[in-house]
């Protein structure tokens, strides 16, 4: 028997999957959590559906963009003086893990979302057409 509750997603399910993905953009990830409010409302998703898509890469496409950004930051500099000083520039490594590591990371984090939301939009879009089999 299957135990899933069969519905026809409302079309704000889409958004949610939308949100998953680009809501991690927004100030403090505000639509990554309105997304994430909206799966777990939502009737369409089992719970370990929901449970995908609020755990595989929270922040959504936002933590593989911030995963790039750490990884290819290779130190900064700063120079300081007046105008009866010489100007001095100061540099600092960037330090922490090899770049293979941090591109590994961006792989996974960015595989990780776009798997989780296909299998949500998969689900949804089967329910729609009443496609939808045994788990």
């Amino acid at each position: 028997m299957n135990s899933r509750a069969v519905s026809r997603p409302r079309r704000f399910d889409f958004v949610v999957v939308a949100l998953l993905l680009v809501g991690g953009f927004t100030p403090f990830a505000f639509g990554w959590v309105v997304g994430v409010v909206l799966l777990w409302r939502s009737d369409t998703w089992t719970s370990r559906e929901k449970l995908i898509g609020t755990l595989i890469v929270p922040a959504g496409l936002a933590l593989p963009v911030v995963l790039a950004g750490i990884g290819t930051s290779s130190g900064s500099c700063f120079s300081y003086g007046g105008p009866n000083m010489s100007t001095v520039l100061t540099c600092q490594s960037g330090g922490g893990m090899p770049q293979p590591v941090w591109v590994g990371l961006w792989i996974v984090a960015a595989l990780g979302q776009l798997a989780s939301s296909s299998i949500l939009l998969r689900t949804a879009g089967g329910r729609a057409s009443g496609t939808v089999g045994m788990p």
